[in-house]
């Protein structure tokens, strides 16, 4: 399914560099629809992000982001 999107505004992508469902070329063009997109790759997290730590690398770049 094709989802529109008009690239305004701030957003973050959080991405694992292991992630086996969304391939990583697709998140970076994803991203690059906003002028003001930013994307962050957890090094070893999949797409679930179980991993010890992820979690809470997600809410340090969530709240860096969302503070500043």
């Amino acid at each position: 399914e094709n989802i529109t999107i008009d690239g305004n505004g701030s957003v973050i992508v959080i991405h694992g560099d292991r992630d086996n469902i969304v391939l990583p070329e697709h998140i970076k063009r994803f991203t690059e629809r906003f002028p003001e997109g930013k994307l962050f790759v957890i090094e070893g997290a999949d797409h679930r992000f179980k991993n010890d730590g992820e979690l809470e690398k997600i809410i340090e770049i969530s709240e860096d982001f969302l503070c500043c």
